[in-house]
Parts: structure tokens; C-alpha cells; sequence
């Protein structure tokens, strides 16, 4: 992978699954900042509250976690079996890393910013993203 991905890990107590755009704002050879709509307040697909009160703290949280691409069959932590179309959050799926996040309280969003790089699994995963794609976080 690109030396500019960090390997980091850290598990949120969530899981949301963002409705909006992400856009590709600049990009250089086999790196591309995206952005878009990180977390909404509301009610999620998945059926996560999330408050304005603890929006601020899972923006600050979120700087840094990693970008993965695909989902997989795993162990689904909130029931204990077996799922399809679980995130695919392994290493070798590792395309990128959150880089900055805005929480905007009078719009109720966090808005983030985000570095995709290109990989040896996933070589034009930057030409592959097109609107409609959303960003999960777990």
C-alpha cells in the first residue's frame, strides 16, 4: 500500500451508513481526496439514533480511521451469526483513511474528507467511484 496509509484500528460503539454523494475533489497519480457526508442526525438505515450531542465527539473520533472497500460473510457482533453483505474491514481491504472531518452543527452534519488510494487488490479503485457512493463507518 501507498506509505501515506497509516494501519490504525479503532472500533466505534456504531455502525452508520451514509445516504449522501461522495465526490472526488483533486487526485494525483494513484491518490485522490474524496469527501462527502460522514453522518447525518437522525435515525440511520441500520436503525442507529444519532444526536447532535454526540455528533461533535464521533467527528473528532473519526480523523484517521481507515477506508475500506466491499462487504463479506462474517460473524454480525450484535446478533452472533453468520451474515452476508457484512463491511469487509480486513487489511487487505484497506483503500484509504479519513484526513479531516467538520462538524456542522447548524446543518447537523459531519461533512469528512478523505485520501483513496489506489492498491495492488483494488489498482483503480479512484476511477471506480462515482456518485451515489456512501461511506459506512463501524
Amino acid at each position: 500500500m501507498v506509505g501515506r496509509v497509516v494501519e490504525q484500528m479503532i472500533m466505534f460503539p456504531f455502525e452508520y451508513i451514509s445516504p449522501t454523494v461522495v465526490t472526488i475533489e483533486e487526485s494525483s497519480t494513484g491518490v485522490a481526496i474524496i469527501s462527502g457526508i460522514l453522518l447525518r442526525e437522525g435515525k440511520s438505515r441500520n436503525g442507529n439514533l444519532y444526536t447532535i450531542d454526540e455528533m461533535e465527539s464521533y467527528a473528532d473520533q473519526a480523523v484517521g480511521l481507515p477506508l475500506y472497500v466491499g462487504t463479506m460473510r462474517k460473524v454480525d457482533p450484535n446478533f452472533g451469526i453468520a451474515r452476508n453483505n457484512m463491511h469487509a474491514n480486513v487489511k487487505e481491504n484497506q483503500v484509504g483513511k479519513i484526513i479531516r472531518t467538520v462538524f456542522d452543527k447548524a446543518k447537523r452534519v459531519i461533512k469528512f474528507w478523505a485520501e483513496l488510494v489506489n492498491t495492488a487488490k483494488f489498482p483503480d479503485i479512484i476511477s471506480k467511484v462515482k456518485a451515489g457512493w456512501g461511506v459506512s463507518i463501524e
